[in-house]
């Protein structure tokens, strides 16, 4: 397979410059995907993966879009590891990832005696040297606020952005057990695998019995199948 890098850095130099490549990846479950840089004429490096040229061009776009606003801004605040409580859970944010300012979804919260993490599912895979990653944990020291977690900042939801509550009336892992025993029909062998299978769409357990879903679209089918394959207590959209 072609690589758009050299020794783990991007053969993508020149300012204004596109590259793109096809890709055959096992995280995507052998589908074709389009691997894709672009350099900006300040230098930085926008990189992502899609299904079709178009896609990583309309990416771009709004990535040069969103970098042109944020110039304009100032003064961001930045994240205390005191502010962060499992509320946060389904909102969006930017956080940083290898050096970039990066968006996605926060699907979970660590929180222990010396420290705080945040775990953010980016809204598409970011690739590092020759991997592909899918999300990454923002992290803060208490006692003086060291860590990445500073960077973290919240954003507001996208007019199509939304937000399902789910309590079901069975334990999440009961469901996994009954509903996807057959894998082979399936391709997966979770809830979390199946809904996470919808383009756009997150699912997080908070409780046994509880997931928080997030997405842009295809919330509508997500939500129709939830209500024909298993026992639902309550579901709530915002």
């Amino acid at each position: 397979m072609q690589s758009l890098n050299k020794n783990g850095v991007s053969i993508t130099q020149t300012p204004g410059e596109e590259k793109f490549v096809k890709c055959c990846l096992g995280a995507f479950r052998g589908q074709i995907y389009y691997q894709y840089d672009y350099r900006h004429t300040d230098g930085e490096l926008f990189s992502t993966v899609a299904k079709t040229l178009d896609e990583c061009r309309r990416r771009r776009d709004g990535w040069i879009a969103k970098k042109e606003r944020s110039n304009k801004q100032v003064n961001f605040r930045d994240m205390k590891t005191t502010e962060v409580n499992k509320e946060l859970i389904g909102r969006r944010c930017e956080c940083i990832f290898t050096g970039l300012m990066v968006t996605g979804v926060i699907e979970d919260i660590q929180d222990d005696q010396h420290s705080i993490a945040v775990k953010v599912r980016f809204d598409h895979p970011h690739q590092w040297g020759d991997d592909l990653y899918n999300d990454v944990w923002a992290w803060g020291r208490k006692i003086d606020e060291f860590g990445t977690l500073h960077h973290l900042q919240l954003l507001e939801d996208k007019p199509d952005f939304q937000i399902m509550t789910v309590v079901f009336g069975e334990p999440i892992s009961r469901i996994d057990r009954s509903v996807f025993e057959d894998v082979a029909t399936w391709g997966v062998c979770s809830l979390q695998g199946w809904v996470n299978s919808y383009e756009s769409v997150r699912f997080v357990a908070i409780d046994d019995h509880t997931a928080i879903i997030t997405g842009e679209y295809n919330m509508e089918q997500v939500k129709v199948w939830l209500e024909k394959y298993t026992s639902i207590k309550s579901l709530k959209t915002s």
